[in-house]
């Protein structure tokens, strides 16, 4: 079943990985966008791989302003992935390193083919006071939050399909 929530997240935009953070999880993600729904979603499946787990997830998220998105997700199967990925028209693959720092959990997204990285953190509240910690403050370039251009959606590339022809 599908929960809807609001996600509340601001996004920055780093001149390079915070070296000296000890990272408390690291992940492979690809993703996979779909064509819009009827109500204006944008639909995407994601496959996570941490270790040696793999978790498959289906996602459809609105923009309510430059920090705030509805957002409905949840599990799906394998064979559900595979099968919705057959109407993908755009991916994207990163490697996610995650740190819970002063009580926030920082996702700081290094994006394979591209040389951009940018840091996520979810906050309970729009009107959180955040405050960036130094560690990522000293390697932030700008914020990007609610900037076209730097959602997922946009960077992702086109999904090629190769038919062989023997």
């Amino acid at each position: 079943m599908m929960a809807k929530e609001l996600e509340i997240e601001r996004r920055f935009l780093l001149k390079k990985l915070p070296h000296s953070m000890w990272y408390d999880q690291v992940c492979e993600i690809t993703q996979y966008y779909l064509p819009n729904d009827e109500d204006g979603y944008t639909v995407r499946i994601r496959k996570q791989t941490q270790s040696k787990d793999t978790v498959f997830f289906l996602t459809k998220k609105k923009c309510v302003s430059p920090t705030v998105n509805e957002e409905i997700e949840s599990e799906i199967s394998r064979e559900e992935f595979f099968r919705l990925k057959k109407d993908a028209v755009t991916e994207i693959s990163k490697i996610r390193y995650k740190e819970v720092i002063e009580g926030l959990l920082w996702e700081i997204d290094v994006f394979v083919g591209l040389t951009l990285i940018i840091a996520e953190i979810e906050l309970p509240s729009e009107d959180y006071a955040l405050e960036i910690p130094e560690i990522i403050a000293d390697v932030t370039i700008m914020e990007v939050s609610g900037v076209r251009g730097f959602y997922n959606k946009d960077l992702s590339i086109p999904v090629l399909y190769f038919v062989h022809h023997w």
